[in-house]
């Protein structure tokens, strides 16, 4: 579903940032990418859905050209993929079922977008993904009244509204306490599972990523150091990954 060849990132000031990444990830597949900050996780996550354009290589994705596309087939292609961020990226002021209709925006134009028009059919999909990540009773509270683990569940619904085949999630649990962490990582997986979407989410976290996911992704420097099975993920491979921040690692 998603081909990533031999991408490079070189930015303006010299820096670079990936050294001809290559990998693939299958429908439904839960992939983890791990490695120290400043490794290339999130450049690789936002040259995917175009965020950042690449300097060499491409990414093919449900069989279009991310890397060459024009603006209107990149906002196709961004209707297939949804984005879970950090910081949320919510609107604070509104309520949980309004940012989970949010993710209905790349299909509708400027003025029906601007107006907040949804269909029935719309609004009640919204509820019952806030039902799924287990937030239905909080649906008409104001996002700034959710606690960190809430708002990222509400964001994975706002991601899920665009019924999209592929999810990035750029550190979703950085900013949580282990219990938050453990069920955003909990819906996650259910959701890949149950809904046959694949996910790809950077972590920092290697306890984590190594019982939820599929396959794992260590890169250092900008270049993959492992690509494969969380049982082949042996210490000193771990080593090779993390250098220096070893040793700060929970494992």
């Amino acid at each position: 579903m998603l081909t990533v060849d031999k991408i490079s990132k070189v930015y303006d000031n010299g820096t670079h940032a990936l050294e001809e990444i290559s990998f693939e990830v299958k429908e439904g597949e839960f992939v983890s990418i791990i490695g120290p900050s400043g490794a290339g996780k999130s450049t690789i996550l936002r040259t995917i859905n175009r965020l950042i354009d690449v300097t060499g290589g491409t990414i093919i994705f449900k069989e279009e050209d991310v890397t060459s596309a024009n603006k209107k087939t990149i906002k196709k292609i961004r209707t297939n993929m949804g984005m879970i961020f950090q910081h949320y990226n919510l609107v604070s002021r509104l309520t949980a079922v309004e940012n989970v209709l949010h993710g209905r925006l790349g299909y509708k134009n400027v003025v029906v977008g601007s107006l907040g028009i949804y269909s029935e059919e719309e609004k009640a999909n919204a509820f019952e993904l806030l039902d799924k990540v287990g937030l239905a009773k909080f649906a008409y509270n104001r996002c700034d009244q959710l606690s960190g683990g809430q708002k990222q569940r509400v964001g994975i619904a706002r991601a899920l509204m665009q019924n999209p085949k592929l999810i990035l999630c750029d550190e979703p649990i950085a900013s949580l306490d282990p219990k938050s962490s453990r069920d955003v990582m909990s819906y996650l997986k259910q959701i890949s599972r149950e809904m046959g979407i694949a996910c790809l989410v950077n972590l920092h976290q290697v306890e984590i990523a190594m019982q939820y996911s599929d396959r794992i992704i260590g890169v250092n420097s900008g270049n993959i150091v492992y690509d494969g099975h969380p049982d082949g993920l042996k210490r000193e491979i771990i080593a090779q990954i993390y250098g220096d921040e070893m040793e700060n690692l929970a494992i």
